[in-house]
């Protein structure tokens, strides 16, 4: 075996770890991606049932406060842009801005005294503060995934990796 056959092998050896290497990195950040987004199909479980609490409460807004036009609209708004996107950082920021315009709805009772004795109301404001119970486990536990993927993401050679390969990126729920 001469020197040319000898730096031939090691050239294709030298390749074929790197090969390895850079699929073992690529094959862990799909790891943690898929960790993400597992852990967010609970916060999508939670926002269908806040769909589903909205257009019930829309309903009822519209037939026993007559006045409030622009609370309806608003509500009607929400679950359409819920319904229309599938993008995880789209989807963070209308829970943020749900739950504004939820807090509002919760109010209706001061405005209008009818509403403090209505078991149907009252089982509104127990179902969205269950509701946001339950979206802020979900959160937490979609938050810590979102950390590990930041983490590993964000490594100085794994970065240029997930540059590379075109890895998202994700928002922490806040």
């Amino acid at each position: 075996m001469n020197y040319i056959d000898i730096t031939i092998v090691l050239i294709f050896g030298l390749i074929v770890f790197l090969v390895l290497f850079i699929f073992s990195f690529v094959n862990r950040l799909e790891f943690y991606k898929h960790k993400v987004i597992d852990k967010f199909s609970g916060i999508k479980i939670m926002i269908e049932e806040r769909v589903e609490i909205i257009d019930t409460l829309c309903k009822y807004i519209r037939d026993n406060c007559p006045h409030e036009d622009n609370l309806i609209r608003e509500l009607e708004n929400l679950t359409t842009s819920f319904r229309n996107t599938d993008k995880i950082n789209e989807l963070l920021l209308l829970i943020s801005k749900s739950r504004d315009i939820l807090h509002d709805a919760t109010k209706l009772d001061n405005t209008y005294d009818y509403l403090k004795d209505s078991k149907e109301y009252l089982g509104f404001k127990n179902m969205i503060k269950d509701n946001d119970g339950k979206l802020l486990f979900a959160s937490s536990v979609y938050n810590e995934k979102v950390s590990d993927y930041n983490n590993f993401k964000n490594n100085k050679y794994i970065s240029i990796l997930s540059k590379i390969f075109r890895f998202p990126s994700y928002n922490y729920y806040e």
